[in-house]
């Protein structure tokens, strides 16, 4: 399925949604343009054409890539977007960037360029032990009952998650929506900030799995803020299962700043999180939560311990069998170098790319000879 194109109405459209998502006055979009604010006014309502030029000051002025403003994004994001007021407590850079790589996905699904694993929607936990038992299953589905998942990453792409960590700055967490696979199938795409210490980027991503596998927790009967809640509770369960963080605290004597510092490490979670969790478990008393995230350790202090661990997610990066399957399609000829790489979101620039195989559509062209 191509892209679809918008007309001079959806295009008026976007470029007024554009600017009201910035507070920017059309009397400064005409200003930036160059235009009197009656022109904006017919731009907006589909009654003025727009010259290439002027969508190219407009997509600067606005923030916005130009394609942006032409083709109309995945119903999942046009859907998530509605919700002006989680968009605007997400940001519009962190819309852009899941904007951009829902789009690209949708683009490699509906050439036939992307194989992803599809998973079905499971129910939207409403207790804490309802987000213990969810974990549990996810463990399981995954074949890792007790030990730490030291490849998030991959556990989250074989899920049916398609996710990419990027650098979006300091006021970011991750944002989630779901795309259709052509085949009735559902496929998650994530967009999770890799400027993120790699225990929050970790968290970050289990949330966002937690969406997309509870079917876009925003929507439904249940109050966000507890659905929130419980998918932070899933998280906790999914990255340190309670057999676990046990065996650490019973390991460690009950001591409460050594049973942290280990669980951090060896589950691969934030100071915060792993303190947080033994609070809930029952191991540490909530009266000492506070002092205790204050206290956070440093490098040495996890050393001093033996304890250590791989960083992971780190900004750029993208799932393994994702940049894999770019790079056949790109080998193959489906991809022209300047796409692939542009999919790729900076793992790889152009001189890394594999050489295109000698049976590439390019080669396969060059081959005939043109009609006399």
């Amino acid at each position: 399925m191509e892209p679809v194109i918008r007309t001079a109405e959806g295009l008026g459209a976007r470029v007024a949604e554009a600017r009201e998502l910035l507070g920017v006055t059309q009397a400064s979009l005409a200003e930036a343009l160059g235009i009197d604010r009656t022109s904006v006014v017919r731009l907006e309502a589909g009654a003025r054409k727009v010259s290439a030029g002027e969508l190219a000051r407009v997509a600067q002025f606005l923030r916005r890539p130009i394609d942006w403003f032409v083709f109309e994004s995945p119903p999942a994001v046009v859907s998530r977007r509605r919700d002006s007021g989680r968009l605007h407590e997400a940001g519009v850079d962190l819309d852009l960037a899941l904007d951009a790589a829902a789009r690209d996905v949708q683009f490699l699904l509906d050439r036939n360029l992307l194989r992803w694993p599809s998973h079905d929607a499971l129910a939207v936990p409403a207790t804490h032990e309802e987000s213990e038992a969810l974990a549990a299953q996810v463990r399981a589905e995954l074949d890792v009952e007790e030990g730490p998942i030291t490849d998030l990453g991959g556990a989250a792409a074989q899920l049916g998650l398609v996710w990419f960590s990027l650098r979006l700055g300091e006021l970011h967490d991750g944002a989630c929506v779901e795309v259709d696979d052509g085949e009735g199938g559902r496929i998650g795409v994530a967009v999770i900030n890799g400027d993120q210490d790699a225990g929050r980027r970790r968290w970050t991503l289990g949330h966002e799995l937690g969406h997309f596998l509870v079917a876009d927790a925003y929507a439904g009967e249940h109050p966000s803020g507890e659905v929130e809640r419980f998918l932070n509770s899933f998280v906790a369960y999914l990255l340190m299962p309670r057999a676990g963080a046990t065996a650490i605290w019973r390991e460690r004597g009950g001591d409460e700043r050594a049973a942290a510092l280990t669980l951090a490490a060896r589950y691969a979670t934030s100071w915060t999180a792993a303190c947080s969790h033994l609070v809930n478990l029952g191991f540490i008393r909530r009266e000492s939560l506070e002092a205790m995230k204050r206290a956070e350790p440093t490098r040495g202090d996890y050393r001093l311990l033996g304890e250590v661990w791989d960083e992971e997610l780190a900004a750029p990066s993208v799932p393994r069998e994702f940049g894999r399957q770019v790079l056949a399609a790109y080998q193959s000829g489906a991809l022209s170098a300047d796409r692939a790489v542009e999919l790729l979101h900076g793992t790889l620039e152009a001189p890394d790319l594999p050489t295109p195989s000698e049976t590439s559509l390019e080669s396969l062209r060059s081959s005939f000879a043109p009609l006399p």
